[in-house]
């Protein structure tokens, strides 16, 4: 799978020519920040457009330089059989390299201003209160100050999962850190092996989502109707592609179920949620929310 970043030109055209997607400006420390991220996005849009990077993807203006600088995230990927490449079908038969538990909380990276500073941001914020959680970590941790340094160095992004009580979704957590996610190089998005990965938590005393059996990816659909007390798990193939399975005890807890009217529809698509909705469904079920789905998507963006 080639990742491809986009530079500050196609991400503007591509909120230019897709409603779909959507730029934030910001300034920061005194510096020029543009943010840009989706809103209602299908799959389509996100294929037809190659905005697969425009997930929390940020430039930041560097007057000395008078270029635009490229800070990335996580690019964007889905549940198996949610969509087109990503159904069962399309996926067994790929090599796993790599299986990790799906934390529950909210995605951070931190980013170097052109002074110097390093600042942490959450999706689309420095200023949001999961960023300021995450920035009083970083202040307080040297091991997490010490490896993001080193990355910044490296010409690398490491991805991190803030959870804590303060920031519930639905599982709980007893307190407030900052977990090591994934880490990937700043200019050919390509994801850090798990030796890769490693030598920063070992280096460095870091706490790192948990890794676990590399095994087939029927056992692991078969594993999320009886796993209990996890969101699910994050899985890597061979060549790039992540995938995410949830596990049915994590979807009930959500509230999520399968008998729906449009109106269940309408909220759960708003509300972001539908995507956990479409997994579980088949046939004529499925093409159904798909399109009430898509309806709403269409109108929300336009609006």
């Amino acid at each position: 799978m080639t990742f491809k970043i986009p530079t500050r030109d196609e991400a503007k055209r591509i909120t230019e020519v897709c409603e779909a997607f959507y730029c934030t400006n910001a300034f920061v420390e005194g510096f020029k920040v543009e943010m840009y991220d989706y809103r209602l996005a299908s799959y389509k849009d996100f294929k037809d457009n190659e905005a697969f990077e425009l997930r929390g993807l940020s430039y930041i203006f560097n007057p000395t330089t008078n270029n635009w600088e490229t800070n990335i995230a996580l690019n964007k990927f889905f549940n198996v059989d949610q969509c087109e490449d990503w159904n069962y079908e399309d996926l067994k038969d790929k090599e796993i390299v790599r299986v990790q538990d799906k934390l529950d909380g909210s995605m951070i990276t931190f980013v170097q201003l052109p002074n110097g500073v390093v600042r942490a941001k959450s999706k689309m914020s420095f200023e949001s209160d999961q960023a300021k959680m995450a920035q009083k970590i970083y202040d307080e941790n040297e091991n997490i100050r010490n490896a993001v340094g080193q990355s910044l160095l490296n010409g690398e992004t490491l991805i991190w999962e803030l959870v804590s009580p303060q920031n519930q979704i639905v599982l709980e957590y007893n307190k407030t850190e900052l977990i090591l996610l994934q880490g990937r190089e700043n200019l050919t998005g390509r994801y850090l092996t798990k030796s890769e990965l490693f030598r920063y938590v070992n280096c460095f005393e870091l706490e790192i989502s948990e890794f676990c059996e590399v095994s087939t990816l029927e056992d692991y659909m078969k594993l999320k109707e009886t796993k209990v007390g996890i969101e699910g798990w994050v899985i890597s193939f061979l060549d790039g592609q992540m995938a995410k399975i949830k596990t049915a005890d994590y979807l009930s807890k959500h509230g999520i179920f399968t008998q729906l009217r449009e109106d269940d529809i309408m909220t759960l698509t708003l509300n972001q949620e539908i995507d956990d909705v479409i997994t579980t469904l088949t046939g004529e079920r499925k093409v159904f929310v798909e399109d009430v789905s898509q309806k709403v998507i269409n109108k929300f963006n336009h609006l």
